[in-house]
């Protein structure tokens, strides 16, 4: 899903970054802690599907998985900038 052009601006002016979060975690549908939101000019890892892409790290314990975090893309409308957001969400 392409992110609200107008979130450029706030993240430039480092103001309504709150919207820009509560925006993340409604798209996002998952519960996790998010935040150093900003711009990328490419964004890396692996393809989500349409205009997104995750770099994700796997936490773990000899008991298995606990925790994922990494960094999600996702392209702006009528931009060639992506907003990126750091997460970390547990298993």
């Amino acid at each position: 899903m392409k992110a609200p052009k107008r979130f450029i601006k706030f993240i430039e002016q480092e103001k309504n970054i709150d919207e820009v979060i509560d925006w993340v975690m409604e798209v996002s549908d998952e519960e996790m802690e998010v935040g150093d939101v900003g711009l990328a000019d490419k964004p890396t890892g692996d393809c989500q599907g349409d205009y997104e892409y995750c770099d994700q790290v796997e936490h773990a314990s000899e008991s298995g998985v606990y925790a994922f975090s990494g960094r999600y893309y996702h392209k702006l409308e009528d931009s060639d900038l992506w907003l990126v957001y750091e997460y970390y969400m547990c298993a």
